[in-house]
Order: C-alpha cells, then structure tokens, then sequence
C-alpha cells in the first residue's frame, strides 16, 4: 500500500479587523499580527485557517514553460530558467509538486523528447516511453521526478492531452484547464498520475 504524502508544513493564517478603516488584515507571521493589534488599530479576529509554509525534504516544484508550440516541465530551476531565458519559452509557473527521489508508493515519471517534432513527452509507464524512446524518435532524457499512480489524501490528478497538429503534450492540475484544452484541437489521454497538492 502506498504510503500516504506527508508534504507540507503549514501554519495559522491570522486575521485582523480595524474598525476605524473598514480593513481586513491576513497575515501568517505572529508578530507582524501583534504589530497590528498593538500599533495600528486592529483586532485580532478568529483565525482563517492554516496555509503551506515550506515542503519537506525530497519535494519541489515542477517548473513549466511553453514555446507557443512545446510545452515543457521540469523540476531543475537552473533549467527551467534557461529554457525561458535562452529558448524562447514563456514561463508559465507551477504544474504542481512532485518529488525528487522513489519514496514508497511513488513511481517515476518519465521524460522524453521529439527533437524533429519539438515535443517533450512524459508518462508513468515504462513500456509507453520505451515506444516513444524505439520507435516514436523520442530521446530518453531520464526521470522528471516521481509521483503515485493512485489517488491518495494530499494528492491531485496530473492530466494529459495530446494535440497532433502541434505535435504538444500538454500536462495540467487544473481540471478546467484541461478541458479547455479540448476545445483548443487537443485530445484527454487520461491521468498521467497523481501529484502533491
């Protein structure tokens, strides 16, 4: 069984009320929250809830970028950096997190690339990359990292389409962006596997 992501630290995001201005104050940092109630004006109020603080060992950003033809991800910033620095991608965030080394229940995520095609593609099933590595002319460039391939508590789907006029593999969290990516000439090939949340 598949051990459930222990990811993320978190912490109170505060609330504050000044009545004398109608303003809401949010904060995570205890002291800039005392600073407020005892030199501004505010009230501390119930707090919100908790937010994400730093990931825990083994995890990072997948980095994403896109060429207007390519979309590309990876987990090194120095890549990513250069890929929108020096090649004329766009940087476009975050596709989620992912981890960095096999932790138990995860698999990797295999990265290749369609230098002819301009196309990197990315998949959890080894006999799927081997295809495109023997006979799709993909180049095997390693691990992108490592996610699960079920859904447990903390994670979220990575979804996959495909558009063949582009020749583009396009990967997502978002659900809404996926299906708009229907609309756009591209193809559901389903869940490529589930990241951290």
């Amino acid at each position: 069984m598949a051990q459930t992501p222990n990811k993320f630290e978190s912490t109170p995001l505060f609330r504050s009320y000044n009545s004398t201005t109608g303003d809401h104050f949010y904060c995570s940092d205890s002291k800039e929250r005392l600073f407020a109630t005892q030199w501004k004006g505010y009230t501390a109020e119930e707090d919100m809830g908790r937010v994400l603080t730093s990931p825990k060992y083994g995890s990072g950003a997948l980095y994403r970028a896109f060429n207007n033809k390519n979309h590309f991800y990876t987990m090194s910033y120095d890549e990513w950096v250069n890929a929108c620095t020096n090649l004329n991608y766009t940087n476009q965030g975050e596709a989620g997190y992912i981890y960095s080394e096999h932790l138990p229940g995860t698999m990797p995520l295999y990265r290749s690339y369609n230098g002819q095609k301009d196309d990197h593609f990315y998949t959890m099933s080894y006999d799927e990359w081997v295809n495109a590595c023997t006979n799709l002319n993909y180049t095997n460039q390693g691990e992108a990292g490592y996610i699960y391939s079920e859904h447990l508590p903390g994670t979220m789907p990575l979804y996959r389409s495909y558009n063949g006029q582009k020749d583009d593999h396009f990967y997502t969290i978002s659900k809404d962006e996926h299906d708009r990516s229907l609309g756009m000439g591209y193809k559901d090939e389903g869940i490529t596997g589930y990241v951290l949340q």
